[in-house]
């Protein structure tokens, strides 16, 4: 799953200290920059290349609706705002979504998740369908709808699926940047394709033990991985 990155308009320092600790604790979340002002939420726009912006409406200098206008759709934009009566006029610019302050980190993770779906949507036909990875001399092409998970023991990174476990000469970090976001890295030696799983247990410590479609053995997850599958496409 690949890092969502994000821009924080507000003006507003309590709100802003708020919003960043929430965002800390949510995975595959960068925030890139921060602008205090309408002006200054436009300039981060379009110097960093950012996913979403967090943009409050009430700033200084021109408000959120109109930094929106003039986005020309260099990022998606959720809102953030202590007023309803903005609503039907943002949804028009095409908001992702649209939080009253205050708002809680479920909250923020449900508008971040519809932005990951919304980037999702328009990337995902362009996103690589195969992958290629080497084994020995020899480049393999890999179909990731084959695909079950990417695991790695005692240094050796392997792929999983129908054409069984086979060694590749790579590691899970450097292979993970490659996938689409249905691939979610869920233990540090596990990276699984959530469309197969077909079977998930909850452990006592917060964990949760996976089947996978075809797969004799069992992938478990760590804590942090669990929370990431609850915040993906799996339900």
């Amino acid at each position: 799953m690949r890092v969502l990155k994000v821009l924080i308009a507000e003006d507003e320092v309590p709100a802003l200290k708020r919003l960043k600790r929430q965002l800390s604790q949510l995975p595959y979340i960068d925030v890139i920059g921060h602008a205090n002002t309408g002006l200054e939420a436009l300039l981060v726009a379009k110097t960093l290349d950012a996913d979403v912006m967090l943009l409050d409406i009430q700033m200084p200098g021109i408000n959120g609706i109109e930094v929106a206008k003039q986005l020309n759709d260099r990022c998606l934009v959720i809102y953030t705002t202590a007023y309803k009566q903005y609503a039907v006029e943002a949804f028009e610019h095409a908001a992702v979504d649209y939080l009253l302050k205050p708002y809680s980190i479920s909250r923020l993770e449900e508008a971040l998740s519809r932005a990951r779906q919304r980037l999702n949507t328009t990337t995902q036909i362009e996103h690589v369908k195969r992958i290629k990875v080497s084994i020995g001399k020899t480049d393999r092409y890999f179909s990731l709808n084959e695909v079950t998970h990417f695991s790695s023991f005692e240094g050796v990174t392997m792929v999983n699926g129908g054409h069984g476990c086979l060694p590749i000469d790579t590691t899970l970090s450097a292979i993970e940047v490659e996938l689409p976001d249905y691939f979610v890295r869920v233990h540090r030696n596990a990276i699984v394709n959530i469309h197969k799983i077909i079977e998930s247990k909850r452990q006592l410590n917060g964990t949760l033990s996976l089947r996978l479609l075809n797969q004799d053995s069992t992938v478990l997850t760590s804590r942090n991985g669990a929370r990431k599958l609850r915040t993906s496409n799996l339900q």
